[in-house]
């Protein structure tokens, strides 16, 4: 609505009834539009925060510089630090000074205030730059899903060998066999798809050498990969999408697989 428009049809009416045409229209109630002068009562209590600094990979001004910052932003995403889909207040903590996000990336409204308040800078990485990580990992899958098949073909990653079927017979071999694969060394990391992941997760943590994680979203596997190190990944295939399922098992295959010094003694402790 015009505001002026509402002002001089308002001074209009005013002078009709023969009164002063002193009133100001406000905004309608609600709305805010970031002038506290007229609430002494918060004084000192809104702060409002600087811009987010937002920096594209831009051409820069010479080839030295140029090689930097190509070698910078690949680094990045080699070593799995580039932020893809959306991206949360809670995948920027422990982040400092400089964070790398793909062209396609979103950031939430919460992770937006979290760059302004910390001030942190943000650089796009475009898509041709962003690595997918290089961990060497394995998948079974219970049932059959379509966005699983697509997913995995993309990645050309060979599924689970010497394990025949995909019912909920077969759960227990394959992570007998992952279990097995890991602990020779050949690979890293493993993928469970299941409908349903808690007979996979009883599974796969009664192993010695195994350490299951629920993909719940990226942030949670995040969280898990860094904390247990983990290194066998079970998804729900049928409560997330193509793109949730991408995202964790990005994440996921970022993570090292390795366990954290203490885990030995944790282990000891609690009688395992």
């Amino acid at each position: 609505m015009d505001q002026e428009l509402v002002q001089r049809i308002t001074d209009a009416v005013l002078r009709a009834l023969g009164q002063s045409a002193t009133t100001a229209v406000r905004p309608p109630v609600g709305v805010c539009t970031g002038d506290y002068s007229k609430f002494p009562e918060l004084a000192g209590k809104i702060r409002v925060s600087p811009p987010a600094v937002v920096a594209p990979v831009s051409a820069p001004d010479s080839k030295e510089e140029a090689a930097g910052s190509a070698a910078g932003a690949t680094g990045a995403a080699a070593a799995g630090t580039v932020l893809t889909g959306v991206v949360t207040a809670g995948r920027l903590k422990g982040l400092r000074g400089v964070i790398y996000i793909a062209e396609s990336a979103m950031l939430s409204p919460l992770a937006m205030d979290e760059i302004r308040e910390r001030g942190l800078t943000v650089v796009r990485v475009k898509a041709a730059d962003v690595q997918p990580p290089t961990a060497r990992w394995t998948w079974w899958m219970q049932g059959d899903c379509p966005s699983v098949r697509q997913l995995v073909q993309r990645r050309a990653v060979p599924p689970v060998d010497g394990v025949q079927g995909s019912t909920v017979d077969q759960l227990a071999p394959a992570v007998g066999r992952i279990c097995r694969i890991v602990e020779s060394g050949r690979l890293t990391h493993g993928v469970l798809f299941v409908p349903q992941g808690a007979m996979a997760l009883c599974l796969a943590n009664k192993t010695g050498s195994l350490r299951a994680i629920a993909g719940n979203s990226a942030k949670a596997v995040a969280a898990g990969a860094a904390g247990v190190g983990a290194n066998l990944l079970v998804v729900e295939y049928a409560h997330h999408t193509y793109a949730a399922m991408d995202e964790m098992v990005t994440v996921f295959l970022s993570g090292s697989g390795k366990p954290p010094a203490s885990w030995p003694r944790q282990l000891q402790e609690c009688g395992a």
